[in-house]
């Protein structure tokens, strides 16, 4: 004896098949620009600014030990990178002709602040996202 499936399940069925198809399609990631990761680089994302103006103990130790007239006369930066499935972060100076800020992606080589070094930016990937007022 055959059950016959009624033909309202399968045109139901079939559509919301046809439906799911169609918003997975919409809704897959943009692709990231693509850094030199063989080499070192990372794809990140600045998260803070400092200000030349700041106490030195509110600052990471590789821009406490800089001279003030450097710290005022570069601009530094925070960065959050992932790593084997660990978010780390970094500290660089964005290069004076970069047009980035908090927000913005980035290309960095990473370097170990407490161990007195800064790491390195090579290239805005994503100009910082555009806020609506």
């Amino acid at each position: 004896m055959k059950r016959l499936i009624p033909p309202a399940l399968v045109r139901c069925t079939a559509s919301a098949l046809l439906a799911a198809s169609l918003l997975g399609a919409c809704s897959s990631a943009p692709q990231r620009p693509a850094v030199d990761w063989q080499h070192g680089a990372h794809h990140a994302t600045i998260v803070t600014v400092y200000a030349p103006e700041a106490e030195r103990s509110s600052l990471p130790p590789c821009l406490a030990a800089l001279p003030a007239e450097q710290l005022a006369s570069h601009r530094y930066v925070k960065v959050h990178y992932h790593h084997v499935r660990l978010l780390h972060s970094s500290v660089a100076e964005l290069p004076a002709d970069m047009a980035a800020g908090v927000g913005s992606e980035v290309e960095i080589w990473p370097a170990d602040c407490h161990a007195g070094q800064l790491a390195r930016i090579s290239r805005v990937l994503v100009a910082e996202p555009k806020t609506h007022e």
